[in-house]
C-alpha cells in the first residue's frame, strides 16, 4: 500500500509542476482581459495558487508520516467459536 501511495504522491507532483505555468498564464490572462492591473493580477493569482497547493501537500506529507510511523492496524481474523453438542 505504501508503494501505492508513494507512485501516486511521486506522479502527481510530476503533473503538478507541468500545469504550474500553463494555470498561472491562464488565469492572469483572463483577469487582465476582465479588467484588473497587471501587478495586482499576478500578486491575486500566486497567492490563490500557494493557497491551494501548499496545505494540500502540508497535509499529505503530515498523512505520510503519521502513517509511515504508526502503521495500519492489522487484526488477525479470529476464528467463530462453535458451541458444544
Amino acid at each position: 500500500m505504501e508503494g501505492v501511495f508513494s507512485g501516486y504522491l511521486f506522479f502527481s507532483l510530476i503533473d503538478l509542476r507541468r500545469l504550474i505555468g500553463i494555470i498561472e498564464l491562464g488565469l492572469t490572462g483572463a483577469l487582465v482581459g476582465f479588467g484588473g492591473s497587471n501587478a495586482s493580477v499576478v500578486a491575486a493569482v500566486l497567492v490563490y495558487r500557494f493557497l491551494t497547493v501548499v496545505p494540500t501537500l502540508t497535509l499529505g506529507l503530515l498523512a505520510s508520516l503519521t502513517l509511515r510511523r504508526k502503521g495500519p492496524e492489522v487484526r488477525a481474523r479470529q476464528q467463530p467459536e462453535f458451541p458444544s453438542p
